[in-house]
């Protein structure tokens, strides 16, 4: 008896499990680094003086990121809907970004 359910988790739960693992793991690691390219952004933003002279579009930056990252950990939406957010985050880090490089020229 115990090998039946050893044999049963192991050729329908063991594999299942990997099977989803597999089929969700680029897309999450597409998502990661998206979130670390566009974070990376809000930084630097962050370092050129945004927090002191641009407070509101630096809050509608994160909040952006934020928004993207939490529907992105959504696992019912497709995929193309998760894409649209993070590319909205990236267009408003982008925004902020631009503003105050060209501040911080001399």
């Amino acid at each position: 008896m115990i090998i039946y359910w050893f044999l049963l988790f192991s050729l329908i739960v063991v594999p299942t499990t990997f099977l989803s693992g597999c089929a969700s793991g680029p897309v999450t690691k597409d998502l990661n680094e998206r979130y670390i390219v566009i974070a990376a952004k809000i930084y630097q933003a962050e370092m050129l003086g945004a927090k002191d002279h641009s407070p509101r579009e630096l809050a509608h930056a994160r909040v952006s990121l934020a928004s993207a990252s939490h529907k992105a950990s959504e696992s019912y939406l497709p995929l193309a809907w998760r894409q649209v957010e993070f590319d909205k985050a990236e267009i408003t880090a982008n925004e902020l970004l631009s503003r105050r490089n060209l501040a911080a020229m001399p």
